[in-house]
């Protein structure tokens, strides 16, 4: 207890100074049993609700808890709650989009700063009945919010002064459990993005309800850009996210998985004039000076899109790794091939070294025994449409000698390159045996 303060116990009825005492000793076991439990569950990284659940026995008005995506965590489970507002949040499992823009407009998120410690609440308010908010923040950002109803009548001191205790107890949790990093800056949206991002939000009805709060249509083009640093810190991914907001002026930007995932709505008023390519150099030079790349997805029709254009994003920066680390850009578009050679391969457990036109296998034994080149010429043949000029010219050779040897290649492969069929299986076997090069060196 703090000092100064002191707890009165009411009988109603007359009884004598033992039956006091033992009443007394009695209370303050509870409460020496209760500190011990707590301690415990912290030191255990019990879940939050196992720290309700040793609460609520001790408390008069139901507890409620939630995280930064204000998805209940835990809540007094075993009280009755006559509150049908109060009733609707705990069975959806979280506040839902017409809520939270009441809790935004009665400014319990706007200024949230002032709830870092715990604030008693009177009527007029949402639940129109006392309630203690408290919210755990990490910088500028939530971790969780708690919130104690006195659905019947104003707290007691006493009710207010286990309040503290509980909060204490919270506070040493969330210290230990869920603190992950100190972020100066943090914007509303900021959760409900990340949700897309892995997935926790994938119905139509449910994103629709949750992004009102956060003036996104459901119905727009989308694209992802996923930033990775080749050494992440707080202070330049702030830097980053600061220019992108330049470069993508209707986006919304999160830090995520030590990197800045950038949801940018194209077309949107205030995107601004500037050409793709204007925004593309902008967003190479930014890359360069911040030591990252980028991988970026194709376009998507909805907010229902927004993982499968995220997990385009890392699909993107993976190929960028194994084919063209000097990039600082990869598009899932450019990079969709070598995606689906992946999981064709994780999916039946292949080596893709067993999955190119087996013939070529003559030819590579050629280049070895006679130190020629022919597998590099083919490949630039058939990339350049099999315009003997161009071939020629990149290969530092005579259009004849050219001619002469795709002859012998012919031959060694056993048909002609004039076949459509044939030019397919070569083409991907050689994209297969430059990826397979590329991923061992």
């Amino acid at each position: 207890m703090r000092r100064n303060d002191c707890n009165c116990l009411f009988f109603d009825q007359e009884i004598g100074l033992a039956a006091i005492f033992n009443e007394t000793v009695s209370i303050l076991r509870r409460f020496r049993d209760w500190d011990h439990a707590m301690d415990l569950a912290i030191a255990r990284s019990e879940c939050l609700q196992k720290l309700v659940d040793l609460c609520e026995p001790l408390t008069q008005g139901p507890i409620v808890i939630w995280n930064n995506s204000f998805e209940i965590q835990a809540y007094s489970r075993n009280r009755a709650i006559e509150r049908p507002q109060l009733q609707k949040v705990l069975k959806a499992g979280h506040f839902s989009g017409e809520e939270l823009d009441i809790l935004v407009r009665m400014n319990y998120l706007r200024e949230s700063d002032q709830y870092a410690t715990l604030k008693l609440c009177y009527p007029p308010n949402w639940m129109n009945c006392p309630f203690a908010l408290r919210l755990f923040m990490e910088g500028q950002k939530s971790v969780v919010g708690m919130v104690q109803y006195f659905l019947d009548c104003s707290p007691t001191l006493g009710q207010l002064e286990f309040l503290h205790m509980i909060e204490s107890k919270l506070e040493q949790y969330v210290a230990r459990n869920l603190k992950t990093g100190h972020r100066a800056k943090t914007f509303f949206y900021e959760p409900f993005l990340i949700a897309l991002l892995d997935g926790h939000l994938s119905r139509r009805e449910e994103i629709q309800d949750r992004v009102k709060a956060i003036n996104l249509p459901y119905e727009a083009k989308y694209r992802v850009y996923q930033l990775c640093f080749e050494k992440f810190t707080p202070a330049l991914a702030s830097y980053a996210a600061s220019n992108c907001k330049s470069i993508f002026p209707s986006s919304k930007i999160v830090e995520h998985h030590g990197g800045l995932c950038i949801l940018d709505r194209e077309g949107a008023k205030g995107s601004g004039s500037s050409s793709e390519a204007y925004r593309r150099e902008n967003l190479l030079n930014l890359l360069e000076i911040c030591g990252a790349c980028c991988g970026v997805s194709d376009v998507v029709p909805d907010l229902g899109g927004v993982r499968a254009a995220y997990l385009q994003t890392q699909s993107a920066l993976e190929v960028r790794r194994v084919m063209a680390p000097e990039q600082r850009i990869m598009e899932f578009q450019d990079a969709f091939f070598w995606d689906m050679l992946g999981c064709y391969t994780q999916q039946r457990a292949l080596d893709l070294k067993l999955l190119y036109y087996r013939p070529l296998d003559v030819l590579m034994e050629n280049d070895r025994a006679t130190g020629n080149d022919n597998l590099r010429l083919l490949d630039i043949y058939l990339n350049n449409d099999r315009n003997i000029t161009n071939t020629a010219k990149e290969m530092n050779l005579h259009r004849n000698s050219v001619i002469y040897r795709l002859e012998r290649i012919e031959q060694m492969l056993g048909g002609s390159l004039a076949e459509s069929e044939l030019r397919f299986k070569l083409l991907v076997s050689l994209r297969i045996l430059s990826y397979v090069g590329k991923k061992e060196a």
